[in-house]
This record gives C-alpha cells, structure tokens and sequence, in this order.
C-alpha cells in the first residue's frame, strides 16, 4: 500500500511496542536509477550515493528473492517523508 500525505501510522518495535506516531508529509514514487544523493541522504544513514547503492543494491536484490520479485535499475522506489 502506497502511503498517503497526512496519513498516520504508529512505528512498533520488534516485540509490537509502540515507539512512535509518524505522520507522511511527502510521497515520491522514483525510479531506482533517478534517486540523487539529495534524496538518499535524507535516510541518514550513508555518506555517498556510490555508499547507498551498494547497500540498497543488496536490499533489494535479497528481498526480491524472498519476496519473489525481479529488482533492476527502473524499478520504482516508495519515497516516503514523515515527521514524528
């Protein structure tokens, strides 16, 4: 399910306690091979585009096999912008 703008959701841990109520303030459906550093940076969690591929390439490609999709450059991305 895409989310929506203004949408609420409520972010568990692992055990279903509620950490924190997140509301959407931004969707973005990209394709994986337009995604900038601009964008990837607002994640946090790398220094580099180059950094960020590498490890969204594993993601994606190990998820696709459990999930049974196909992941390639073109495939779109759920981009999605919240505040907490």
């Amino acid at each position: 399910m895409i989310p929506q703008v203004g949408e609420l959701s409520l972010v568990t841990y692992f055990d279903g306690t509620p950490g924190a109520l997140i509301q959407t303030t931004n969707v973005r459906l990209i394709p994986y091979s337009d995604i900038t550093f601009d964008i990837a940076k607002l994640e946090g969690e790398d220094e580099t585009i180059e950094s960020w591929r590498s490890n969204h390439d594993y993601f994606f490609t190990e998820e696709g096999k459990m999930l049974g999709y196909e992941w390639d450059m073109n495939s779109i991305v759920i981009f999605e912008e919240f505040e907490v």
